[in-house]
């Protein structure tokens, strides 16, 4: 698998993330 297809993947995952701790947080 190249990066640009692992990144792709871990982009979404990390957005839920952030998004989540934003919304715990706040």
């Amino acid at each position: 698998m190249s990066i640009k297809v692992i990144s792709l993947l871990l982009f979404p995952i990390f957005c839920l993330l952030l998004s989540c701790s934003n919304a715990s947080e706040v």
